[in-house]
């Protein structure tokens, strides 16, 4: 069994969610984000990660009860749902202390897909349900974006009073463990978004094992959907909650990127060579500051897309955030792994699993080049 929390601090989201006086303002925010922090500090170690790695699910079951005691999940529920109606852009500084944890429960696409996707249920006992089960942890859904759906087919067919979906999606980031699918398609000439449940005949999950340790899965869908399976969200709320997750990768890898940064600082200060710390040549030094750098525009990346994701131009920050990580970022943690030399590469030294999480990060919701082509195609439209 896992232990209590040690620390006495620790004001949990689920407190606030019972206390009718806590405001959710970016004091309380703070605080809960804090307590998170240390919570992962003190509970989820490279050696719990580690452990967690290598269980037959590749991810703890007793952790996300942890999760669901401290109301985490409900973090982004509707507070007429029994949530606390946190936007994605508050929820961004979680994923940056997750990603640091090297966290492989399916926080991201349940937390920031399920706040989205309760609010625009319209069918009463189904938003009930899909709230509670958020809450309660019973519920983690996933994304299918467009980009994987672009190679692959799908097709959409109406059925009397519901809907014949059929397609294969590869690589669906925290699929394997998903409950409810979130799928984008074409019905007709309409934009069409689909929430389809694990347990529906004819949807099957083959769970792929990711670089980082995670696991994603290909999805299989030849399945009849009841109408209200249909979401009521246009093209533009797809590419908003493409946006969304794409924002909390970015978030992730920040963490990510810093840890990495802060362990490759430690072992160079221990690591000597002619009887001199690593870290006084000033080779090594000049290194060390150009990944600095790259750690802070990550951050400040995150905080310009946490300020603006609600604005006109949350799609073009979101691409360039993403096209920065998978071009400044990869080359960042690799030249962390170059100053540990071979112990760099082995698996049981944590820079190596920064580096592969960093890569799960960049390639989810589009890479680097696709995103810049994304940009490239509205700077384009806008100067004609």
């Amino acid at each position: 069994m896992l232990e209590p929390m040690k620390s006495k601090r620790t004001l949990s989201l689920k407190a606030c969610l019972e206390c009718e006086d806590i405001m959710l303002d970016q004091d309380s925010l703070d605080l809960l984000f804090d307590s998170i922090k240390r919570f992962l500090q003190e509970r989820y170690g490279f050696a719990d990660y580690q452990r967690i790695s290598d269980s037959e699910l590749g991810w703890s079951q007793e952790m996300w009860q942890e999760f669901v005691s401290m109301g985490w999940l409900g973090l982004t529920v509707p507070e007429e749902d029994g949530g606390l109606g946190a936007t994605a852009a508050q929820c961004l500084d979680l994923f940056e202390h997750a990603g640091g944890a090297l966290v492989l429960e399916p926080l991201l696409p349940t937390l920031l897909i399920a706040g989205e996707v309760v609010r625009t249920v319209r069918h009463a006992t189904t938003r009930k349900m899909l709230a509670n089960g958020v809450i309660g942890g019973d519920v983690r859904m996933s994304l299918v974006p467009r980009q994987v759906e672009a190679v692959c087919t799908c097709s959409v067919i109406a059925n009397g009073d519901g809907f014949h979906l059929k397609g294969r999606f590869p690589a669906v980031l925290g699929g394997a463990n998903a409950t409810h699918f979130v799928v984008s398609a074409q019905l007709g000439d309409e934009f069409a978004m689909f929430l389809v449940p694990k347990a529906n005949t004819g949807v099957e999950v083959e769970p792929v094992r990711l670089i980082d340790g995670r696991w994603g899965a290909t999805l299989n869908i030849d399945s009849i959907m009841e109408a209200e399976a249909l979401l009521p969200i246009d093209a533009r709320g797809g590419q908003r909650l493409e946006d969304l997750v794409a924002a909390g990768c970015v978030a992730e890898a920040a963490g990510v990127l810093k840890r990495a940064l802060n362990t490759s600082i430690e072992y160079l200060k221990l690591r000597k060579q002619f009887g001199q710390p690593l870290s006084s040549l000033q080779v090594v030094q000049h290194a060390m500051a150009e990944v600095y750098v790259v750690s802070e525009q990550m951050r400040s990346l995150v905080k310009a897309v946490s300020e603006g994701l609600e604005g006109p131009d949350s799609t073009y920050l979101v691409s360039a955030a993403k096209a920065y990580l998978g071009i400044a970022g990869y080359r960042a943690v690799e030249k962390c792994i170059q100053f540990h030399g071979g112990m760099g590469i082995t698996e049981e030294y944590p820079i190596g699993h920064y580096y592969k999480r960093l890569l799960v990060l960049g390639a989810a919701c589009g890479s680097a080049s696709g995103h810049l082509q994304r940009m490239a195609f509205r700077i384009r439209s806008e100067t004609r």
